[in-house]
């Protein structure tokens, strides 16, 4: 979402992007389909993005029997150093509770617009991830080593900044 993604895919506006999907879905009556990889760098702004999704759901689903903008979570597991699982536990859960949480509290069961609402496969991809997530792999601190030094060598290539982007993870990539 936002700054966050457009670092992520570098040269990508992100605001542009969102208005070029609220033009598709309104000129056409097609679907579009998010398939998102989730990663270290997305955790900290996946509920936002996921707003996103909401808000677009409510706009354009004229009511909860079609979905047009559905949405998939795969995570990234190669290279291993981008992996999510590099990331502090802390920090890990606090993030994926608030996103299992957004969720679930627009679910067919909370929601008050069911032509927005996130869907049970939805939900159990994030639940999916919550257990991905709690495995730490074997060479953890080669993993930190690794993503620390990818990033900060990214941030010196493309005159980006890592910890203005991410204030979230700052702790995490100072240490």
């Amino acid at each position: 979402h936002g700054p966050q993604a457009e670092y992520i895919r570098y040269g990508m506006n992100y605001n542009r992007f969102m208005e070029n999907v609220n033009k598709v879905l309104t000129l056409t009556d097609i679907r579009v389909n998010f398939m998102v990889t989730f990663n270290a760098l997305s955790v900290t702004s996946f509920t936002k993005f996921l707003n996103d999704i909401y808000n677009l759901r409510v706009k354009y689903n004229e009511d909860d029997s079609m979905n047009r903008i559905p949405f998939m979570i795969s995570y990234l597991r190669w290279p291993q150093f981008q992996d999510v699982r590099v990331l502090p536990t802390y920090i890990k859960q606090f993030y994926i509770n608030n996103i299992i949480d957004f969720m679930k509290q627009r679910d067919r069961n909370n929601s008050s617009n069911r032509a927005g609402r996130f869907y049970l496969e939805e939900i159990d991809q994030a639940e999916r991830l919550k257990n991905f997530i709690e495995i730490e792999p074997d060479n953890i601190d080669i993993l930190r080593n690794q993503f620390k030094s990818f990033y900060n060598e990214y941030d010196i290539r493309r005159d980006t900044n890592f910890t203005r982007t991410f204030p979230e993870l700052e702790e995490f990539f100072q240490r």
